[in-house]
């Protein structure tokens, strides 16, 4: 606790976000990470992959710019905004030029409040995800694993696994 506390500046900002910052020797260039309650855990049991699908519509535009917009405003000062998602979490990283921070702030607010959820990219993903969730049936280590977890716990719990069936229903 003694490095965290002498190393990292907390911030508490406006609704209910706070900041942590750890400066670097890598000078002028900020990185920033970030996340969410909202994993796969907190996806309801007839759609395990919505957290899934949610993070991955992040980055495909707002209600104010499109995807190319947003990606081209990024890419010309080269700075990068990605989005994930885990079990607990949908998680944001970037990085970018120190001078560049309130832009990519202001991009970054814009995704995470005003996701335009658009149609077409929807059921791109979808399609994307049904070819993995159909590769994964070709992966006896992943299928062993929902095996072994399926009958280790009940149904329910954080490490409970559906088949891959399930999953796609």
């Amino acid at each position: 606790m003694g490095f965290f506390n002498k190393q990292v500046r907390e911030n508490n900002l406006s609704h209910g976000i706070n900041t942590y910052v750890l400066p670097t020797s890598v000078k002028d260039i900020v990185t920033i990470s970030g996340s969410f309650l909202g994993g796969t855990l907190y996806s309801p049991t007839n759609n395990p992959q919505i957290s899934t699908l949610t993070a991955a519509m992040l980055d495909k535009g707002t209600t104010n710019q499109n995807k190319y917009e947003i990606s081209d405003a990024l890419d010309s000062v080269g700075a990068e905004l990605r989005f994930g998602n885990t079990r607990h979490h949908i998680y944001f990283t970037g990085h970018c030029l120190t001078n560049n921070i309130n832009m990519v702030i202001d991009i970054l607010t814009e995704q995470l409040r005003a996701p335009a959820f658009i149609d077409d990219e929807i059921n791109k993903l979808k399609t994307r995800m049904l070819g993995k969730l159909d590769q994964s049936l070709e992966d006896t280590k992943k299928q062993a694993l929902i095996s072994f977890l399926r009958s280790l716990y009940p149904k329910n719990p954080p490490n409970y696994r559906y088949k891959t069936s399930e999953t796609i229903s």
